[in-house]
């Protein structure tokens, strides 16, 4: 290693050190400091409002701007399980989850896009870079996308279409959950 990357690491260790102990002594909240670590590395915990339906789901995000395609309903939805209500959804490359269908992870469904889109849970997650997600519709099995983006410092916006064989841009990350358990 180089002396700049040795001092890198140094810093950083001093850091994480100075956190540990505020945490330790209770001066830092430890629910705080796990979320925002999570969130370094890319993972969101998102919390789905069971009560809400997709509609509900979108006015709760306040977008500036929201793009649904009028041919979308309900029916092309997935199926969402309860138990997936809270998730932590990890936003990364989307090569990994199109070209590997063995991967241990799959994108999540659009309530945890939504959810990350919704103004009280992540209000900023989106203005880093644009978060997708992919699904088909067990209606038509025609294959849709959700995004959520962001313009400078105040716009947010809600893209919902038809996804076709899109090569999603290399700045774009996605929405994505580790599988659930094969049962038997």
């Amino acid at each position: 290693m180089t002396r700049v990357a040795d001092d890198v690491l140094g810093k950083l260790a001093r850091e994480q050190n100075d956190i540990f102990c505020r945490v330790r002594e209770g001066n830092l909240d430890p629910e705080t400091v796990f979320r925002l670590h999570k969130q370094m590395l890319g993972k969101l915990l998102v919390t789905i409002n069971l009560s809400l339906n997709f509609k509900d789901m979108v006015a709760a995000g306040h977008y500036s701007y929201v793009f649904i395609k009028p041919e979308l309903t309900a029916e092309d939805l997935p199926p969402f399980r309860d138990a997936d209500a809270d998730r932590e959804v990890n936003l990364g490359e989307w090569p990994k989850l199109l070209e590997s269908p063995e991967s241990d992870e799959q994108f999540c469904h659009p309530f945890s896009l939504l959810a990350i889109g919704d103004e009280s849970q992540h209000p900023d997650a989106q203005r880093d870079a644009p978060i997708f997600t992919v699904w088909t519709s067990p209606r038509t099995g025609q294959r849709w996308s959700a995004v959520l983006s962001g313009f400078g410092s105040t716009d947010r916006i809600l893209t919902v279409g038809h996804c076709g064989r899109v090569r999603w841009p290399a700045d774009h990350r996605a929405a994505s959950v580790s599988k659930a358990p094969q049962t038997q």
